[in-house]
């Protein structure tokens, strides 16, 4: 199947669940209530991570094997670790260096 129609049942399925959840419990009311940047932030954050992620994690899933691609895929955390160092400030510590370090190994070990 190809990634793009992988990813569109995936997402009309968990949009169903997510609209059930939404209305049952009550949330439905706050998103209304959403400001105009916070509302920007998500859809970025949903077009970059859920459909552009998504589509390249299934293009990957396709064209190569899947030993080696979850594993670099779940190597978000590292990228998550640089850009909070980088862009947000955050300290460095001797754990998020030995995370980071962790996450580079792995990625080796699985080429």
């Amino acid at each position: 199947m190809s990634p793009l129609v992988a990813v569109t049942v995936r997402s009309v399925a968990i949009s169903i669940i997510l609209v059930i959840a939404v209305i049952f419990t009550g949330e439905i009311s706050k998103i209304p209530k959403i400001d105009s940047k916070s509302l920007a932030y998500i859809a970025i954050g949903g077009i970059l991570a859920g459909l552009l992620g998504q589509m390249l994690y299934f293009f990957a899933l396709k064209s190569g094997e899947s030993s080696r691609v979850v594993p670099v895929a779940g190597t978000y955390p590292l990228v998550a670790a640089i850009l909070a160092i980088v862009l947000l400030g955050e300290t460095i510590t001797a754990q998020k260096i030995l995370g980071i370090v962790l996450i580079i190994g792995g990625i080796i070990l699985v080429k």
